[in-house]
This record gives C-alpha cells, sequence and structure tokens, in this order.
C-alpha cells in the first residue's frame, strides 16, 4: 500500500504541469514533474486535474487528489 497523498495539481498552458504530493509516512510534501522519482518510490507519470498516474513497480497506480471540505460548484 502506496503511502503518498496528492495534495493539488498545477495545470497551465504556458508552464510545465506539477504536482504537490505528500509522503505520509515521514509528513512531508514536495513538487514533481513528469517523469521525476516521487520520494524514491515511483515515477509520475501523467498529471490531470484532479489525479496523478505514478508507476510503482512496473504497475500505473493513481493517486486521486483528497477532497476537504465539501465541493463547491465553482462560478
Amino acid at each position: 500500500n502506496i503511502q503518498m497523498g496528492l495534495v493539488g495539481v498545477y495545470l497551465q498552458d504556458t508552464k510545465d504541469p506539477y504536482a504537490i504530493i505528500e509522503d505520509k509516512k515521514k509528513n512531508v510534501q514536495d513538487v514533481f514533474m513528469v517523469d521525476e522519482m516521487i520520494f524514491g518510490e515511483a515515477k509520475l507519470k501523467k498529471i490531470l486535474s484532479d489525479r496523478v498516474e505514478i508507476e510503482r513497480n512496473g504497475q500505473i497506480e493513481q493517486l486521486i487528489m483528497e477532497e476537504f471540505g465539501t465541493k463547491s460548484s465553482g462560478g
């Protein structure tokens, strides 16, 4: 079981996307870009608006952004 959480993502046309991922074992957060190793445990493969895909031990896994509070419909 992977001990990571997706804190947030940054997606914009003019800049490279990145993801903020937390190592829940060590309680630390860091910023990662596609093809970077995440805490030496997995490689970041794809960044989407609400999740990221990572590769660990040859398997693709998803980290889905954790929801805090209620979802707003935006506007």
